[in-house]
């Protein structure tokens, strides 16, 4: 059967970013995920599908066209936006330490870059939500607090909203994309950090059991 021509885009394989093939499964071999473990299997039976996201968050046709067409002017300084991100997260002495200094921050801004070159070109497939459960994963690994992740996907916010309006982008249609793309991210990130972040409470929790029955054993044999 023939797919409808307006249906949402949602690719299996490689999307393109400014001309050039932009490949997310290369942005989850990445050295900067080398840390991350793999999900665990009791996620995995969890796992929203990657159009029921597209379809929660109601991103249509038009939506995805209107970032494609910001991403052909914001792609090619993109570079330019991460640069100040870095420069603003070197200046937070929370986000340094969570980061581990300025080599972290470092490693940060690359998975900044692959994380926003992929929104903007706005292909929504299994490797688009797969590496952001893993950002989540990882951001729980490192101890990044929630509200440290919205301080930082505030700032980005902000900085492309400046952009848009001095590149002279601003419009409904791009404003009403780009803030379902940020919270379509949201929620994957946030969804995948509070799945890890219960695992490591669940397994502190067993292991200071395990530690305080031989203690309560001893107690019993006084």
């Amino acid at each position: 059967p023939h797919r409808r021509r307006d249906a949402v885009l949602i690719t299996s394989a490689r999307g393109r970013v400014g001309g050039t093939k932009h490949s997310s499964q290369k942005s989850l071999n990445s050295p900067c995920f080398t840390s991350l473990s793999k999900l665990p299997p009791e996620e995995k039976t969890m796992r929203k599908s990657t159009l029921s996201y597209v379809e929660e968050f109601h991103i249509l046709p038009q939506d995805q066209r209107a970032m494609q067409e910001a991403g052909k002017k914001i792609l090619p300084i993109l570079s330019d936006i991460i640069n100040e991100y870095r420069h603003w997260a070197l200046s937070k002495p929370m986000l340094m330490q969570v980061f581990g200094g300025a080599s972290g921050v470092e490693r940060n801004s690359k998975l900044k870059y692959e994380h926003w070159a992929s929104v903007f070109s706005s292909e929504i497939n299994d490797e688009y939500v797969e590496f952001r459960r893993r950002l989540g994963h990882h951001h729980a690994d490192i101890g990044l607090t929630v509200e440290q992740h919205f301080s930082i996907v505030t700032k980005f916010v902000h900085l492309f909203e400046t952009t848009f309006d001095e590149l002279g982008l601003t419009t409904s249609e791009l404003h009403r994309a780009f803030t379902k793309f940020v919270n379509l991210d949201l929620s994957i990130v946030l969804q995948a950090y509070s799945q890890a972040h219960d695992e490591m409470m669940r397994t502190q929790t067993e292991a200071i059991l395990a530690m305080s029955a031989p203690i309560a054993q001893l107690r019993t044999g006084i």
